[in-house]
């Protein structure tokens, strides 16, 4: 498309300097007549027609730009409100965990599964937004909660719930005593 755009401008810059010349070199005198008038004013409205289409072209380039740009915000917009998100999701699952241990007796055998559930959930959207500092301490508050896990019972369906949520933690290695956590969770009873 270029090349083809390069060689009509080529062409129309030889035709221009031949149209000149011809017109420099002329020997008779110059006469005015309606056609050359016409040709004349014709020429100019052409001449603005093609200054209109380059401010055009110009000003949807100047466009393209600006809505690359504003795309580019939008993403950045987009993967901010993701970690927003998922920083209220930790944030409302910790604190749902807080509550329902706060319901539970204080025999610690009696430990909701609610509780766990809201825990887990919580390490798992705080690995996710890798915030290891609210992992590491939601695993110690669990760890000193949970003192006889064999005492504790749940359905196997909220066990496989569990072990759900523990297999979706990202970072875990990074996690302090997680380790320590996985086996306290595979000694609840079932």
């Amino acid at each position: 498309m270029k090349k083809v755009a390069a060689i009509v401008s080529v062409i129309a810059i030889v035709i221009s300097v031949v149209s000149i010349c011809l017109v420099i070199f002329r020997i008779e005198p110059i006469t005015y007549d309606w056609m050359g008038i016409l040709v004349g004013v014709l020429s100019i409205l052409v001449m603005i027609l093609i200054g209109f289409q380059i401010h055009n072209v110009i000003d949807f380039k100047e466009s393209v730009k600006e809505v690359k740009s504003l795309k580019t915000d939008i993403k950045i917009l987009e993967y901010s409100i993701k970690e927003d998100m998922k920083t209220i999701h930790l944030l409302t699952n910790h604190n749902i965990s807080k509550i329902y241990y706060m319901l539970s007796t204080k025999d610690y055998r009696n430990i909701q599964y609610e509780y766990l559930y809201y825990s887990l959930v919580s390490i798992m959207y705080a690995s996710d937004i890798r915030d290891i500092a609210t992992c590491n301490s939601i695993v110690k508050v669990m760890l000193e909660v949970i003192v006889s896990p064999e005492n504790v019972k749940l359905s196997k369906e909220q066990k496989n719930t569990i072990f759900n949520f523990v297999s979706n933690v990202k970072h875990g290695n990074e996690i302090e005593r997680y380790n320590e956590l996985l086996q306290v969770l595979a000694r609840i009873g079932v």
